[in-house]
């Protein structure tokens, strides 16, 4: 057989081919339409569909109102202040300097930052805030020191925690759903001194 005669039987089997294609997904779209007269239900893409509850990142805001300089160092995190290049510590200044930060990790938390802050005397104090949204668990946050004390708790929409050292006091919130779960956590100066709870099994629950 000459070449020109296989390119012939070639375009012609892809013709026959194409034609019984297209015959095969018009059944298919008239057997997919409804006999009520009714229309089927719409479907959303993934792209245009909020993410359901259980599925979606978690966003901490941190507002320092305090008199002196707090430095909000982000070690899990996806993105900070909708950059999800940003890669750098962050210093936030007293008099309502904040900063945002959200992520999505399959252990958790989710995101969470070092708070360090300079007392008086020249001493560095570290705490770390963290929070996460679990798939099948309420989300969950928590302020700790280096031993994973301090305080921790499931929270719902409007709950919250607080934590006080004697200089600092951080109130840690979790506001209404965004596209994100949205937690806001509020620096103030403060003299009280909190209970500190063994808070391990919230941060690496069994």
């Amino acid at each position: 057989m000459t070449p020109s005669k296989t390119r012939g039987y070639v375009r012609q089997f892809g013709i026959s081919s194409l034609v019984l294609a297209t015959s095969l997904l018009a059944v298919g779209a008239l057997s997919g339409c409804t006999t009520n007269g009714g229309s089927a239900e719409p479907t959303s893409s993934p792209a245009s569909a909020e993410r359901q509850a259980g599925e979606k990142s978690t966003r901490l805001c941190i507002q320092n109102d305090s008199t002196t300089e707090v430095t909000a160092s982000f070690n899990r995190f996806d993105g900070i202040n909708g950059d999800p290049n940003a890669d750098y510590v962050v210093g936030l200044t007293a008099n309502g300097g904040s900063v945002c930060a959200d992520g999505w990790y399959s252990s958790p938390p989710d995101v969470s930052a070092d708070l360090i802050y300079m007392t008086g005397d020249g001493k560095f104090v570290t705490w770390q805030v963290s929070a996460e949204n679990r798939a099948f668990d309420p989300p969950n946050g928590r302020i700790m020191d280096d031993g994973k004390n301090g305080v921790c708790r499931e929270f719902d929409v409007g709950s919250g925690l607080n934590l006080a050292d004697g200089v600092k006091s951080f109130a840690l919130t979790r506001n209404a759903d965004s596209g994100f779960i949205e937690f806001r956590l509020t620096i103030a100066d403060s003299s009280d001194v909190s209970q500190k709870y063994d808070c391990r099994n919230s941060y690496y629950p069994d």
